[in-house]
C-alpha cells in the first residue's frame, strides 16, 4: 500500500501533466482541394482569417497548416478561376484534421459555411452557377475601394459600364441609360426614387456593403428568369449569418454600423440557430464634397437608411430516402434535405433630405484665347425629400433535393417632394487673356446680364405591390435538365402633382421658358411569367444550353409580349481527363491554358413605368409600347499565366438592335423623355477585362470598353445620330499593392476614364446630341492599415474588437475639373452658351472601421 499510493500519485501527476501538454499542443489541418471533376486544384491561396497565416495548395492540391488547438478557425480558399469560398474547422490538441475541399467554378461563397473536420455532411446540390457570365465582386473589395460611396457604384470599374458622376450611384451599360438596369437583393427586385435631378441630392445607393456577401453583375444576354429591363442585371446576395459579428464605421462622409448572428441551442453550439438576423444602418452626408463646387452656399444634405434581414427555419423531422423503380428496371433514389422550409423578412427604410441655400457662383470656361466667366448671386433655397420603404416576405420550400420553390411578397412605397424658389442674377463676361497686360484675368466686357427664376412645388407618391413564385426542378436523375419557371403579379399606383415654372429676365424683358402644371393618377397591373431550361447537352457538361422565354401583360396599355432568350456555353474544362496517361508537361500545359466560350441572344422588352410616360409639360401618355432590344453576344474567358502567376482575360463582343425607342435627353442624372415610340437604333462594341496578380498574391484588374450607339427618328430628315449615351471609349483600373513583409499595409488606386458624352440645348429634340462633353477622368487613391487587436484564440474566449481598419483616401488626385451638365444662357447678341457645371475637386477623406 505504501508503494501503491506514491505510484498512484506519480501516475496522476504524469496524467495531469500530459493532459496539460496536450491541451497546449498545436493541431494540424491537412486537406486536398479538388474541383467538381475530382481533379486537384493547385495555386489555391488558403488564408486563416484574422491572422497572417497563409499557404498555397501544391500541384496535387494538397495543403497543411499548423494552428493553436482548442479553437475554431475560418479558412478562406481563393483562386482566380474558381472564386472564393470559406470553411470553418475546429482544431483539437495534437490531432490532424482532414479537411477535403471541393471548389466550383464561379464560387463566391463569402458567407461562412460551418463544416467541421471528421464530419461527413450531406451537401444539397443547388442549380448550376449563373450562366450570364457574371462579374463577381466581394464585399471586402467594396469596402476597400477608395470611392465616395460604398454601394452599387462599385460596378463602374467593370467593362461595359460607364459613369461620369461620383455623386451618383447610377450607371449606364452598353449605351443604355440609368432607367434600364435591374437590381435584385436576395431575389427581391429593388426600386429607386423617381424625381432625383442631380447626383448631389441622390444620397447613397441601395446596396449596403457591410451586409453584402457578394455581387454578380451581367452587362447583357441574361436569362429569362430576370425581369424586363434593356441593359443589365445586378444580383446582390446578403449574408447568411452564423456566429455573432458586427462592425462600426466613422468617416468624414459616412457613418455606419451592422450586427449579425443567430440564436443557437445550448447543447449544439456548433450548429447555426433556427433564427438569424442581419441589420445595418448608414448615415451619409456630402457637405464636405459639395463645398468644393463652384456654387457656394449652405449645403445641408443628409441621408439615413436602415436595412434588416431576418430568417427563421422551423424544426423539421429528418426524412429517409425514397427508392423508386423506373420502367427500365433502374432504381431512382430521391433524397430529402434536412432544411426544407425557411421564412425570411426583409425591411428597408430610407430618408434622404437635401437642403441648400445658394449664395454665389463663379465659373470660368472657354478656350485659351477666348475665356468667359459666369458670376451669379442667388436668393432663395432648395429642399428635396425622398422617403422610401420596402418590405418583403420570402418563403423557401424544398420538399426534395430535385425541387425547390421560393415565394416572394413585396411592398414598396415612396414619398418624394421637390420644393425650391431660387432667383439668380448673373453676369456673363469676357476675360482678359493677355499675360502681359496689367488687367490679365480681369473682366473686360459684360456680354450678358439677366436673372434666372426657378420655382417648383412637385410631389409624388408611388406604391408597388407584388407577389411572386419561382421554382426549379431537376427532370432526370442525372441532373442534366434543370427546369425553372415562375409567375409574378405586380400592381403600381402613382399619384403625381407638378407645379413648376422657369423664367429669365434679360434686357428688360421677362420670358417664361417652361411652365408645368398637372396632376396624374395611374393604376396598372402587370402579369409576368417565365420558363427556362438549363440543359447539359453531353455527359461531361462541356456543352450547355439555357433557353426560355418571358411573357408580360400590361393592363395600362393592353399590351402582351413575349421575350425569348437563349445562351450556349462551351466549357472544355468541365471534361474529366485521365491524367494517368499524360506526361507532367502535358498536364502543366492543360492547366496553364484553359478557356470557356459563350454565346447569347434574346429579346429584352422594357414596359414604360412612369418617367417614360411624362412629357416636359407634365402630360402623361399611357399608350406607349415596351421598348425592345435584341441582344447578340459572343465572348469567352481565357486563363493563362505570366510571371508564374495566374491571370484571366474576359472578352465579349455585342450587337443590340433597338426598336420602339422613346427618345430622351440627360441633365445630370435626370432623364427626360419625349414620350413617343418613334425611334429605332443600334449599339455595338467590345468589352475587355484582365484581372490577376499583377503583383504577387494581390488581385487587380483593368477594363476597356468600346461602344457606338446611334438612333434614328423616321421623318426628321437627320438619319442616324448619336444617342445621349454614345460614349465611344471607357477605361477603368483597380490596382492594389501591399508591403511584402507586412501585408496589413495596403495601397489602392481606382482610375476611371470615359470619353465625352453627347449633349445639346434642352427641350430641342433634333439638337439634343449636337455637342460633345469633355471626357471624364478621375483617380482616387487610398492607403489603408489593419490593426489586429485580438488573436484567433482570444476571439473565441471573449467579446471585443477584433480589428480596426483605417483608410486615408485622396479623391480626384489630379484635380480634374469634370463636367456633369450645362446651364444654358444667352448673351445680348442672342447667342446661347453652355456653362459647364463642374464636379468635386481634390479632397482628403478619412475612414475608420472596427469589426467585433
Amino acid at each position: 500500500m505504501r508503494i501503491v499510493k506514491p505510484f498512484l500519485g506519480i501516475l496522476l501527476c504524469f496524467y495531469l501533466g500530459l493532459t496539460g501538454l496536450l491541451a497546449q499542443a498545436p493541431g494540424y489541418v491537412k486537406g486536398k482541394v479538388k474541383n467538381e471533376q475530382n481533379e486537384p486544384v493547385s495555386k489555391v491561396v488558403i488564408q486563416v482569417l484574422g491572422t497572417e497565416t497563409k499557404t498555397t495548395s501544391d500541384e496535387n492540391g494538397l495543403f497543411a497548416i499548423t494552428l493553436p488547438s482548442n479553437y475554431s478557425y475560418t479558412l478562406e480558399f481563393r483562386h482566380i478561376e474558381y472564386g472564393v469560398i470559406r470553411r470553418v474547422v475546429a482544431i483539437r490538441p495534437g490531432a490532424i484534421e482532414q479537411l477535403p475541399v471541393v471548389i466550383k467554378k464561379g464560387d463566391i461563397e463569402l458567407e461562412t459555411q460551418e463544416i467541421y473536420a471528421n464530419d461527413d455532411p450531406k451537401s444539397l446540390p443547388d442549380s448550376d452557377r449563373p450562366t450570364f457570365q457574371p462579374f463577381p465582386i466581394s464585399s471586402d473589395r467594396m469596402v476597400q475601394m477608395p470611392m465616395a460611396k460604398m454601394d452599387e457604384s462599385v460596378v463602374r470599374t467593370l467593362p461595359g459600364v460607364a459613369t461620369n458622376n461620383e455623386f451618383s450611384s447610377q450607371f449606364r451599360v452598353r449605351g443604355g441609360n440609368f432607367d434600364e438596369n435591374l437590381i435584385y437583393v436576395n431575389g427581391i427586385e429593388i426600386y429607386r426614387p423617381f424625381l432625383i435631378r442631380s447626383g448631389q441630392s441622390e444620397g447613397l445607393g441601395f446596396v449596403n456593403a457591410n451586409l453584402t456577401s457578394n455581387l454578380s453583375f451581367s452587362t447583357g444576354g441574361f436569362e429569362a428568369q430576370y425581369a424586363d429591363k434593356l441593359s443589365s442585371v445586378l444580383d446582390v446576395q446578403y449574408k447568411n449569418p452564423g456566429a455573432f459579428r458586427g462592425s462600426a464605421e466613422a468617416g468624414i462622409l459616412t457613418q455606419s454600423f451592422h450586427v449579425e448572428g443567430s440564436f443557437k441551442k445550448k447543447n449544439t453550439p456548433r450548429t447555426a440557430g433556427k433564427f438569424t438576423y442581419l441589420m445595418g444602418g448608414r448615415r451619409f452626408s456630402t457637405t464636405y464634397l459639395l463645398n468644393s463646387l463652384d456654387t457656394q452656399g449652405d449645403y445641408k444634405p443628409v441621408f439615413y437608411d436602415y436595412q434588416g434581414l431576418f430568417s427563421w427555419k422551423p424544426r423539421q423531422k429528418e426524412k429517409s430516402p425514397v427508392y423508386k423503380t423506373r420502367k427500365d428496371g433502374s432504381v431512382d433514389t430521391i433524397y430529402f434535405p434536412q432544411e426544407r422550409l425557411k421564412f425570411s423578412a426583409y425591411v428597408n427604410i430610407a430618408d434622404n433630405d437635401y437642403h441648400f441655400i445658394p449664395h454665389s457662383q463663379e465659373t470660368q470656361f472657354g478656350t485659351v484665347q477666348n475665356v468667359l466667366r459666369l458670376r451669379v448671386g442667388f436668393a432663395g433655397e432648395e429642399r428635396m425629400g425622398y422617403r422610401t420603404g420596402l418590405a418583403a416576405l420570402t418563403i423557401d420550400h424544398r420538399p426534395s433535393l430535385r425541387y425547390k420553390s421560393k415565394f416572394i411578397f413585396t411592398g414598396f412605397r415612396t414619398r418624394e417632394s421637390e420644393e425650391f424658389t431660387v432667383e439668380g442674377g448673373y453676369f456673363l463676361s469676357d476675360v482678359n487673356t493677355n499675360f502681359g497686360n496689367e488687367g490679365f484675368n480681369e473682366v473686360i466686357f459684360d456680354r450678358g446680364i439677366g436673372t434666372n427664376f426657378r420655382n417648383a412645388r412637385n410631389y409624388l407618391n408611388a406604391t408597388v405591390l407584388a407577389g411572386e413564385m419561382r421554382s426549379e426542378a431537376y427532370l432526370d436523375k442525372k441532373w442534366r435538365h434543370n427546369l425553372g419557371f415562375g409567375v409574378r403579379v405586380q400592381q403600381q399606383v402613382i399619384d403625381d402633382e407638378l407645379n413648376e415654372w422657369n423664367g429669365v429676365d434679360s434686357a428688360g424683358y421677362f420670358f417664361l421658358q417652361e411652365t408645368i402644371k398637372s396632376q396624374a393618377h395611374l393604376n396598372s397591373t402587370l402579369f409576368k411569367a417565365y420558363v427556362q431550361d438549363n440543359w447539359k447537352l453531353n455527359k461531361d457538361a462541356t456543352w450547355r444550353v439555357i433557353f426560355g422565354s418571358r411573357a408580360v401583360y400590361n393592363t395600362l396599355n393592353d399590351q402582351l409580349y413575349f421575350s425569348p432568350r437563349a445562351q450556349l456555353i462551351f466549357d472544355p474544362t468541365a471534361k474529366k481527363i485521365n491524367t494517368d496517361t499524360l506526361t507532367s508537361e502535358q498536364i502543366l500545359k492543360l492547366k496553364r491554358h484553359q478557356y470557356q466560350l459563350h454565346f447569347a441572344t434574346g429579346m429584352y422588352q422594357q414596359p414604360p413605368f412612369y418617367r417614360e410616360m411624362r412629357a416636359f409639360d407634365g402630360t402623361v401618355y399611357t399608350n406607349l409600347k415596351a421598348q425592345t432590344s435584341i441582344h447578340f453576344i459572343a465572348g469567352g474567358d481565357y486563363l493563362f499565366r505570366i510571371w508564374n502567376r495566374p491571370f484571366k482575360l474576359f472578352g465579349e463582343a455585342f450587337y443590340k438592335k433597338l426598336y420602339n425607342l422613346i427618345p430622351y435627353e440627360i441633365d445630370n442624372v435626370r432623364v427626360r423623355y419625349y414620350p413617343q415610340n418613334v425611334g429605332e437604333g443600334y449599339a455595338y462594341g467590345l468589352d475587355l477585362k484582365v484581372n490577376g496578380e499583377f503583383l504577387k498574391d494581390v488581385d487587380s484588374w483593368v477594363s476597356i470598353g468600346l461602344l457606338k450607339t446611334m438612333e434614328d427618328i423616321p421623318g426628321d430628315g437627320q438619319g442616324y445620330v448619336s444617342r445621349p449615351t454614345d460614349q465611344r471609349f471607357s477605361f477603368a483600373m483597380y490596382f492594389q499593392d501591399e508591403l511584402p513583409m507586412n501585408p496589413t499595409y495596403k495601397v489602392h488606386i481606382n482610375f476611371v476614364y470615359g470619353s465625352g458624352l453627347r449633349i445639346g440645348p434642352p427641350r430641342v429634340l433634333e439638337n439634343r446630341t449636337v455637342y460633345t462633353m469633355p471626357s471624364y477622368q478621375r483617380v482616387d487613391l487610398g492607403f489603408s492599415k489593419v490593426f489586429y487587436l485580438m488573436s484567433p484564440i482570444e476571439r473565441e474566449d471573449k467579446f471585443g474588437i477584433e480589428t480596426i481598419w483605417v483608410s486615408l483616401e485622396l479623391f480626384n488626385l489630379f484635380q480634374r475639373a469634370n463636367t456633369v451638365s450645362y446651364t444654358w444662357i444667352k448673351d445680348i447678341y442672342n447667342t446661347q452658351f453652355g456653362v459647364p457645371n463642374f464636379l468635386s475637386a481634390r479632397l482628403l477623406n478619412l475612414r475608420v472601421m472596427a469589426r467585433f
